[in-house]
């Protein structure tokens, strides 16, 4: 699945799962935007990313974790669990600041 069509995915459950319809997301986007979004027409960027999480009341790594999941067919718990492992592994590898 592309990360796009993950994206959409997860924007709708998630909405769906607050109890939000799209007009919750019209302060930052057009209507057909976020249908765009939902269908897998669109790809958010980074800043977008952040505002609708912060309308879905997550974080917006969470929210990416949760797409990136989708994705490649992963349990979002277990693909958290190894992105804090290759942050610990990584840190040990980075020059103090």
């Amino acid at each position: 699945m592309e990360f796009q069509q993950a994206f959409g995915f997860t924007l709708r459950r998630l909405r769906l799962a607050k109890g939000l319809t799209q007009e919750a997301f019209y302060d930052i986007v057009s209507e057909s935007y976020v249908s765009k979004l939902e269908n897998g027409k669109r790809t958010p960027t980074w800043g977008l990313v952040t505002e609708i999480a912060s309308i879905l009341e997550v974080d917006p790594l969470v929210l990416i974790t949760l797409v990136v999941a989708e994705q490649r067919g992963l349990d979002a718990k277990i693909l958290a669990e190894g992105v804090v492992q290759g942050v610990e592994r990584t840190e040990g590898s980075m020059p103090s600041s």
